[in-house]
Order: C-alpha cells, then sequence, then structure tokens
C-alpha cells in the first residue's frame, strides 16, 4: 500500500519488489493428483506424533493368502506370520489430520521440525 500510495503521490520513492508470501505450513501438505508424496507422508507423520496427535494415526498390515497363528494372552493378541513380513505401514488418516490441524495450536518447535524436515 505504501508502494501505491507513493507511485499515485510521484513521489519518486522506489520501495523494490515486495517480499515473498511466507508459505503457510498447512499449504505444505496440500495434496497432488495422487495424493501426498512420501515426503508429505512422513512429514504428517512427523507432525502427528510431536503433536500428540495419536487419534490421527493408523497402522495398516496387509496380510496376502496364508495360514495364520493368532495368540491371545494376558499381554493382547498377536498374529504370528511365517517369514520375514514387511506388512506393517504406519500412516496418517488425512481427514483426522486436518481436523486436528485447524484447531490446534502448533509449537514453533514443532513446526520448524517438519518445514526443515520438508525442505530436506
Amino acid at each position: 500500500m505504501a508502494a501505491m500510495a507513493h507511485r499515485l503521490a510521484g513521489s519518486k520513492i522506489d520501495l523494490g519488489n515486495p517480499p515473498a508470501r511466507p508459505m503457510p505450513l498447512r499449504e505444505l501438505f496440500v495434496p497432488g493428483d495422487k495424493g501426498w508424496t512420501l515426503k508429505q507422508r512422513e512429514a504428517a507423520l512427523l507432525l502427528a506424533r510431536e503433536s500428540k496427535w495419536s487419534g490421527s494415526i493408523q497402522t495398516r498390515i496387509d496380510l496376502g493368502k496364508g495360514e495364520y497363528r493368532i495368540v491371545i494372552d494376558g499381554g493382547g493378541v498377536q498374529i504370528l506370520l511365517p517369514g520375514d513380513v514387511k506388512a506393517v505401514v504406519t500412516e496418517v488418516d488425512s481427514e483426522r489430520f486436518f481436523s486436528l490441524f485447524g484447531g490446534t495450536a502448533i509449537s514453533l518447535k514443532v513446526e520448524k521440525k517438519v518445514r526443515d524436515f520438508l525442505k530436506a
């Protein structure tokens, strides 16, 4: 506004180009055509863990065809799988994540950590 006022007044004072608009943290999580990138998914998980939004974190276990043993004891339930299985994925429920994101203050320390992670 000051630049426009000087221009209209003909003062010949040039304030230069305005600074770039700061990128809101939420905009860093805008999904692309295929959803979040790997980096965004990892950053969302980092933010959810750091902010203690456990309600937005879920674990997916994909089991293929086969036979599995279930053990139930005082410590809970265990599913015994043969071999070396890489079927467990921890992920963020984006709907719940954005709900918490919009209604929770994020500390500057956590915000910096997430921004640095996304830059790397």
